[in-house]
C-alpha cells in the first residue's frame, strides 16, 4: 500500500490543514506532519466528530444532541443544555492565535467574557500561526509549552 502520507507531507497532509484549520505550508515540520497523519484519527470516535459538527450548526456550547427522547432521558429535558462556563472557578490561560479558523480570536475573547477566573489571554505573536501549531508547530516549545510548564509551576501548590 501506498503510504502518501510519507512520501509527500506537506502537500498532502499539510494542504489538508490548510483547508480545514488555517495552517501555513511548512510551519509544521514535515516528519511530524509524516508521524500525525499516519495515526489519524486515532482517538477520535464518531460521536466526537458528531458533537463537534453539532457545536458547529448550533453555535452553542452545548452537551451532546442525544435526540428528544434521549434529551429527556439523560438531562431532564427535549433540547441539550448549555455548559455553564460561569462555573467554572479555576485559573484558565486562554493560548489563542491570529489564523485560527477552528478557535478564532472572537470565540477566544466571547469564552474570556464568560470565564470567571482568565489569568490570561495569550495570542501567540506568529501572524502565520493555526489550530495545529500548537501542538505540533516547529516553535511550539517555545511559544507555547513553555507558557503552559510556567503555569503549572506557578499553580502547582495553590490549591484552594
Amino acid at each position: 500500500m501506498l503510504d502518501i502520507h510519507k512520501i509527500a507531507p506537506q502537500e498532502v497532509c499539510g494542504t489538508a490543514l490548510g483547508l480545514t484549520t488555517g495552517l501555513t505550508k511548512n510551519t509544521i515540520p514535515t516528519s511530524t506532519l509524516s508521524v500525525a497523519f499516519g495515526h489519524l484519527p486515532v482517538g477520535v470516535s464518531a460521536k466526537t466528530l458528531a458533537h463537534f459538527g453539532q457545536l458547529i450548526l448550533s453555535k452553542k456550547f452545548e452537551r451532546y444532541d442525544e435526540g428528544k427522547i434521549g434529551n429527556i432521558k439523560r438531562y431532564g429535558t427535549e433540547k441539550t443544555p448549555e455548559y455553564n462556563v460561569t462555573n467554572i472557578s479555576s485559573p484558565v490561560v486562554l493560548i489563542c492565535s491570529q489564523n485560527d479558523w477552528v478557535s478564532s480570536l472572537k470565540d477566544a475573547k466571547e469564552l474570556s467574557s464568560r470565564l470567571r477566573n482568565v489569568v490570561e489571554t495569550y495570542i501567540v505573536p506568529n501572524t502565520y500561526w493555526s489550530h495545529n501549531n500548537h501542538l505540533w508547530g516547529k516553535d511550539a516549545q517555545t511559544l507555547v509549552f513553555k507558557k503552559i510548564l510556567d503555569y503549572f509551576d506557578k499553580y502547582r501548590n495553590n490549591v484552594n
